[in-house]
């Protein structure tokens, strides 16, 4: 992995002496879209689902989380991304620690929480993560900070990337969970 990593930071480090190839303004707006698309996603998905509906503590596997624990759990990552976001842009050299999302759930009991609330909350937070984003310049976009291996140096681009990719693994975690999707998958 050493030789992969420092790769990547060789990568990173020659596009922003380059100048760079930074977001440009319709990239910016896609991803805006998606981000602001995600709380309509899963209000659509999930939103009228009565609170005390046993879908939302269906487990179809034992290491996975139930539906009410998915929105939890994006609910509570808002806050890792936005504060990724905010000191990748405000703080030179920040290196991140390791997330634990099991840690996070039973610290904040997603097993007993209240998934309708917590959809309001993840569209509120959303918000916020939006409006960083809209206020980012070109050059904020190379801004770098470091992950834990085997990722490395990422730039403020990647992070702000990443969160619809999370999205993404979540509401399609949410449509098999519901028996939306009827394409058989592997496990993951």
């Amino acid at each position: 992995m050493v030789e992969f990593d420092a790769l990547h930071d060789k990568i990173i480090l020659a596009r922003i002496a380059s100048g760079g190839i930074a977001m440009n303004s319709m990239l910016c707006q896609r991803l805006v879209v998606a981000l602001e698309g995600t709380p309509d996603v899963l209000d659509a998905l999930v939103g009228a689902i009565e609170p005390g509906n046993p879908v939302w503590d269906f487990r179809p596997y034992a290491d996975r989380f139930t539906l009410r624990e998915i929105i939890a759990h994006v609910t509570d990552y808002e806050f890792v991304w936005l504060d990724r976001l905010i000191r990748t842009r405000d703080v030179r050299g920040v290196v991140f620690e390791r997330g634990d999302p099991s840690k996070l759930a039973v610290e904040n009991d997603y097993e007993h929480s209240d998934p309708l609330a917590n959809l309001k909350l993840f569209r509120e937070r959303r918000a916020k993560i939006v409006n960083l984003v809209n206020s980012c310049n070109d050059a904020d976009w190379l801004l770098t900070s470091t992950l834990p291996a085997p990722i490395g140096l990422v730039s403020l681009e990647y992070h702000a990337c990443f969160v619809p990719i999370h999205d993404g693994y979540h509401t399609g975690q949410v449509t098999q969970w519901l028996g939306l999707n009827r394409l058989p998958r592997e496990k993951e």
